[in-house]
């Protein structure tokens, strides 16, 4: 994590390898859960909001906990917090808790055999055996959008990426699963 101006708020993850922008997480299996921890510096005194966006993460049920307010959040009713908070608050202040809720999703096993995700050169090629409803996002290794695009009844699926020398991360989404894959760009 690269900290801004003093001036601007920061937000950030707290991992074992150090502060992090954006943190990528295991697919969850039913009866699973993980939590993070998110630290929050304000930039200035006052009222402070958090907007989350839940648009592409299905069947995982995401509570905040406000260690401060001692207090839990459901992201899910609602994905805008506000909350107060000082420049002298302690930043080790939420915890991000994920628990998957499923709904009938198939084994992630199954999936993953009947889906390739892989590069070549610029390109990223998507094969699957059956056809794929949903979205496919990739991002830079900082978490920042690179390219999205819906996907309909397509069994392959084939875009350049505007990228040099670096890996990015590849999220299928479909009607069943979510399925991550990191891949070097050329």
């Amino acid at each position: 994590k690269m900290f801004g101006l003093a001036e601007a708020p920061q937000l950030y993850l707290v991992e074992e390898a150090g502060n992090q922008s954006f943190d990528h997480l295991p697919l969850l299996n039913e009866g699973e859960s993980t939590t993070v921890n998110m630290s929050y510096i304000a930039g200035a005194d006052g009222i402070q909001t958090l907007v989350a966006d839940f648009t592409h993460l299905t069947d995982i049920e995401v509570i905040l906990e406000d260690l401060l307010e001692n207090i839990e959040y459901d992201l899910n009713k609602n994905t805008v917090y506000e909350f107060t908070a000082t420049k002298e608050d302690d930043a080790d202040r939420f915890i991000l808790h994920f628990a998957y809720s499923p709904d009938g999703i198939e084994d992630e096993e199954a999936i993953d055999n009947h889906i390739s995700i892989y590069s070549l050169g610029k390109q990223i090629k998507i094969k699957s055996v059956n056809e794929l409803n949903g979205s496919v996002a990739v991002y830079d290794i900082m978490g920042r959008d690179l390219y999205w695009q819906e996907l309909d009844n397509t069994k392959t699926e084939n875009f350049n990426i505007n990228a040099n020398n670096t890996y990015v991360i590849v999220k299928l989404i479909t009607e069943n699963s979510i399925k991550t894959q990191k891949v070097f760009i050329k």
